[in-house]
């Protein structure tokens, strides 16, 4: 957006505030220009400080795209090897995400943006969301990060422009597979620089480090870190978001004055419980009508060997599909009733530590309610009904136990593309 005559630069994009700038300054002249440049022990102790974690828990990378890069390989790295390791990607997102998967060979998939991706996935979360906003649920993170077998990849980019930050709670989850990719320049109006961070375990964080350059940061980035954690550098910085923020609020308000509502898409977990919006496609003119779905369980959030009992239960074909949420007409809010038994699974662990010891797990097919609402009212477009799924087949592999249980999730069955076309198909295709 271009600066009108008269204005000037309001929050970040006014850059850094000049003592800032002047500290920076003072550090170069200063420096050794014939030494290579390294990030010391004690600016790395003041850096884990500012968030509230040890000094071996932050990695300072050249900037927040390098150290997602980082976090994706290491995801990769980590889940567990029995089955293929997929990035569950937020959808609208940054696309760099999935450039960054492409370019390391890494299998990827999306999942709508304010919705709990697929439990089989690697999570990769951006909170606050680019561009929808969307800020992560602290009850979907504090289970992700409890999880033995998933690791899970966090973007907090904008997370100082955040209500309610994440960063500094992160060292609250440490103790599971989590990093926490962090930018040092949004915020702090120095985009020109290239500084981010990446917040892990001691272990996590020792394991990636040990296969990046040890001089990879340059004297002006060095410089820039060295006056950015500082006392008066952190009062600065804290100064500058608040205004941006500030100025952010003002500029909402203004919009509201302009425009009649937001454009703000739906979430299909919000569609059912309730909410329309109201700039969501009409459920009207010929089909097929673009829909999504929402599993929900009856009896709450899954945990434990059940923690997949709200998976999906139908693959939604392409021309059901909506490129973006604000194009969805129909949301189906898919409710897990009850469970009904149909056989014990036994599966070998293949090689690794564990030889080819047998685990087991049991297969239930799911009682549903199905219920289909319009996306912009919430309100249902037919009647409900009931459905069982009946998958009779174990799966060809299955998660194996988590580190220190005995216990395997258990499998629950889907609708076949005919069952789903019989309960669904009616809705998306008819000419409204």
């Amino acid at each position: 957006m271009g600066q009108l005559p008269g204005e000037r630069p309001i929050g970040a994009c006014a850059g850094a505030p000049n003592p800032l700038r002047e500290a920076v300054l003072r550090d170069l002249r200063e420096a050794r220009w014939r030494q290579h440049p390294r990030l010391g022990g004690e600016l790395r102790a003041r850096i884990g400080a500012h968030y509230g974690v040890a000094p071996e828990n932050v990695l300072v990378a050249r900037g927040c795209t390098e150290a997602v890069a980082w976090a994706f390989s290491w995801a990769v790295r980590t889940a567990p090897r029995h089955r293929r390791a997929v990035l569950a990607i937020p959808r609208p997102s940054w696309p760099g995400f999935t450039r960054l998967a492409d370019h390391a060979g890494i299998a990827w998939s999306h999942y709508d943006a304010g919705d709990p991706p697929a439990p089989d996935r690697i999570p990769v979360v951006c909170s606050p969301n680019n561009p929808t906003g969307h800020v992560v649920d602290e009850t979907w993170l504090a289970r992700w990060c409890s999880s033995a077998t998933v690791p899970v990849v966090v973007d907090c980019t904008y997370d100082d422009f955040a209500d309610d930050p994440v960063l500094p709670r992160a060292h609250r989850y440490l103790d599971g597979p989590v990093a926490f990719c962090a930018n040092l320049t949004k915020s702090t109006g120095l985009v020109g620089v290239r500084l981010g961070l990446l917040i892990a375990a001691a272990d996590v964080v020792a394991g990636i480090e040990a296969g990046v350059d040890p001089f990879r940061l340059d004297l002006f980035q060095l410089a820039v870190l060295n006056a950015l954690f500082t006392t008066s550098g952190r009062a600065a910085w804290r100064d500058l978001v608040v205004r941006t923020r500030d100025a952010g609020a003002r500029c909402a308000a203004l919009l509201a004055e302009l425009l009649p509502c937001c454009a703000i898409g739906p979430t299909v977990g919000a569609v059912c419980e309730g909410r329309g919006f109201p700039d969501a496609a009409a459920y009207t003119g010929p089909g097929p009508h673009p829909i999504g779905v929402a599993v929900l369980s009856a009896k709450g959030p899954a945990t434990g060997v059940d923690v997949d009992l709200a998976s999906d239960v139908a693959t939604v074909p392409a021309e059901w599909k909506s490129p973006a949420n604000t194009a969805l007409q129909l949301v189906a809010c898919v409710t897990v009733l009850d469970v009904v038994e149909v056989r014990e699974c036994e599966y070998r662990v293949i090689g690794g530590a564990a030889g080819n010891a047998l685990f087991k797990n049991r297969l239930f097919n799911r009682v549903l309610r199905i219920e289909v609402l319009s996306a912009r009212t919430g309100e249902p477009v037919a009647d409900a009904v009931r459905a069982t799924t009946g998958t009779t087949t174990c799966a060809a592999s299955a998660k194996q136990p988590p580190v220190g249980s005995s216990a395997s999730p258990n499998q629950f069955g889907t609708l076949t593309d005919a069952e789903r076309d019989a309960l669904l198909g009616g809705v998306v295709t008819a000419t409204v």
